[in-house]
């Protein structure tokens, strides 16, 4: 996900059941009499939601910050083979 002019500080990543939600406030620091006729990024609060596949791990999930860009890395979990066995009634 790209954050340009965001610290890293200023960005919060949860993982709610099979939901990755990102979420923080982008602010600008402007100067006291300069008008902007256009402004390409807004002063405002985001928030992103991704579904997540059921096969990760997301206690062991990593985020990378670098040069505005977050990079999440989840292990995939092993699926585990269960043998039923068939009884007769």
């Amino acid at each position: 996900m790209d954050l340009p002019g965001i610290e890293p500080e200023k960005v919060l990543i949860k993982v709610i059941e099979d939901i990755l939600l990102i979420e923080g406030i982008r602010t600008r620091e402007i100067k006291e009499g300069v008008r902007f006729l256009c402004m390409e990024r807004a002063r405002e609060a985001f928030r992103k939601i991704v579904k997540l596949p059921g096969y990760i791990e997301a206690k062991n999930g990593r985020a990378l910050y670098n040069n505005g860009v977050v990079s999440l890395r989840f292990p995939k979990i092993r699926p585990e083979v269960v043998k039923i066995k068939i009884t007769k009634e």
